[in-house]
């Protein structure tokens, strides 16, 4: 496989087979006042808006990127992510297929943990609520 020159694909595409095996988590995204539009630069790495450097926005946090920063994401159901809440994303899906693994298996997790944050449950109230709606997981 060679390598794109395309700047708007700036990572590999799922495989199909991985599609139908991970479904994207369910979230919800961030509210249209929550996500900024005036800023000159992303965020994450600095580089200016402009003709070869475009402007999105996370879907779950709502921060503005660039495209090559924030690219659309499998398991935000196809929808801009950022690293932050990829990896967030990531960490509920894992969490529940290995739950989904051990339960076939006829074994049961020895802590639970909260799928949303990878904490144990008794602790996870307190972080869900310190965290602010809109708020990226990376910036806690």
């Amino acid at each position: 496989m060679g390598q794109s020159l395309n700047p708007l694909r700036t990572h590999e595409e799922v495989p199909d087979d991985v599609k139908d095996t991970i479904i994207p988590v369910d979230y919800t995204p961030a509210p249209p006042e929550s996500r900024p539009t005036d800023h000159d630069a992303c965020e994450d790495c600095r580089e200016l808006f402009g003709w070869f450097c475009y402007s999105t926005n996370c879907d779950w946090c709502g921060r503005q990127l660039c495209t090559r920063c924030c690219p659309s994401r499998h398991l935000l159901g196809g929808n801009p992510g950022c690293t932050g809440c990829t990896n967030k994303a990531f960490r509920i899906r894992r969490e529940e297929m290995l739950n989904n693994h051990l339960e076939d298996v006829g074994m049961r997790p020895k802590h639970p943990h909260s799928p949303a944050m990878g904490v144990p449950v008794a602790t996870s109230a307190s972080h869900a609520a310190a965290q602010k709606p809109g708020e990226c997981a990376q910036h806690n």
